[in-house]
């Protein structure tokens, strides 16, 4: 499939915790499908779209033609209300992909991310004013509206975290499908959780690794970046997922999430096949 753009023909657009690691990963492993060079996420739609469109390109430098096809996964882009118009006025018929998961547990686990990578220690009500992100990407059908309305409905598949649990096997046969790529087997590594939570040894230090992966990243010198994880020192600024267990929701935060998640929710419920 081709958008005759030399944008990626396929957008895996989150929502961030919601399986996206373990995507990437699959899609790396096989070999022939054109990712970001070096790097998961370029966040150029919705953090670095001021650069222009031949700093994101450069992303994607290598010969389309050995390849089956050319993805980004960006669960970034999702809820951010700028970016539908952004891809299609770039990537043209792009297909979009969403992959969710329980609304409640995935902000949860979106609170904990923000958690440790520095971004705020305030408990999860007072975190929600600062970073709304938390509760928005998790608004599944007003957010899928947005993107339904830019490339229509038949171009928006979706995928749900919680059919990866039951049946690896078949979320990534759909997974392939929609990409319509042949399905490869998985490899023995991927058979396990990615990406997984861990606690900060330090907020400040979290704070302070954070600002310096994303200024390397802006200069695009990603094999610095990917070095540094390589040497251990993502574990040393953002913990390990060995470590310390990130702490559990509690049954008012629990209560609090659902009551402002549950109506979008419904709505989605009674036009989508829930997963959940």
């Amino acid at each position: 499939m081709s958008n005759l753009s030399p944008c990626p023909d396929y957008y895996v657009v989150g929502p961030m915790k919601a399986g996206t690691t373990w995507i990437y990963e699959y899609l790396l492993a096989r070999g022939d499908v054109r990712l970001p060079a070096n790097i998961k996420e370029t966040f150029f739609f919705d953090q670095k779209f001021s650069k222009g469109l031949k700093w994101y390109l450069k992303h994607f430098d290598s010969d389309s033609l050995s390849y089956r096809c050319s993805v980004e996964v960006a669960p970034s882009y999702f809820h951010n209300p700028d970016v539908p118009d952004r891809i299609r006025s770039a990537a043209g018929s792009a297909q979009i992909i969403v992959t969710l998961r329980h609304p409640v547990e995935r902000a949860w686990s979106h609170y904990l991310h923000m958690k440790r990578y520095g971004y705020t220690r305030d408990p999860l009500q007072v975190a929600v004013e600062s970073y709304p992100q938390i509760l928005k990407a998790s608004c599944y059908f007003e957010n899928l509206q947005r993107w339904w309305r830019v490339f229509g409905e038949s171009n928006v598949h979706v995928l749900w975290q919680e059919d990866m649990g039951e049946d690896l096997q078949a979320y990534t046969r759909t997974l392939c499908g929609y990409l319509d790529i042949d399905f490869l087997p998985i490899q023995d590594e991927l058979h396990r959780k990615v990406n997984e939570a861990a606690v900060a040894p330090s907020f400040r230090l979290a704070a302070i690794g954070r600002k310096a992966s994303y200024m390397l990243r802006d200069r695009r010198m990603y094999p610095i970046v990917n070095l540094a994880k390589r040497f251990g020192l993502k574990a040393i600024f953002f913990g390990r997922p060995d470590g310390d267990k990130p702490t559990a929701m509690s049954a008012m935060d629990r209560e609090w999430l659902t009551n402002r998640l549950s109506s979008d929710y419904k709505k989605l419920s009674s036009r989508y096949r829930a997963g959940i």
